[in-house]
């Protein structure tokens, strides 16, 4: 009988798993065209579900009788019918009205999407860009 003592086997420790490696960038730099081609087309995005949302409203507003019933009260403080609420407030002209904002929407939108841009590539030239993580989700 030998009273050697026997070590243990180290148990190696499994490699990284795929799910814990992260790798971490800096954003150093964004394409100006690009910036002004995604905040044209998400301005014009804001601007059409603009224009449908006030069609819907004032859609709905009329026909639920909502300019009626003020013309009565106006009419009721007045004391005549001179004056019509519906007629500049109608549907049609509060679309055209919101189709004119939606223009002004684009051209500011992308205006300031390459503004933006340009901002930033002057200040990440300053400070050395923006870290940013990204970790697999397997």
């Amino acid at each position: 009988m030998s009273d050697v003592t026997q070590k243990s086997p180290k148990i190696a420790k499994p490699a990284a798993n795929a799910k814990d490696k992260q790798v971490k960038l800096r954003l150093v730099h964004v394409n100006v065209w690009s910036a002004t081609k995604i905040s044209f087309f998400v301005s014009l995005a804001v601007a059409i579900l603009n224009v449908v949302a006030t069609f819907v409203i004032f859609t709905l507003i009329h026909a639920a009788g909502f300019f009626s019933s003020v013309n009565e009260f106006i009419a009721s403080i007045v004391g005549t019918n001179a004056v019509d609420v519906s007629t500049p407030f109608s549907a049609m002209t509060m679309t055209g009205f919101s189709m004119l904002g939606g223009i002004v929407l684009v051209v500011l939108g992308s205006i300031f999407g390459a503004l933006a841009a340009i901002v930033f590539n002057a200040i990440s030239r300053m400070t050395g860009g923006l870290r940013v993580s990204f970790a697999n989700d397997k």
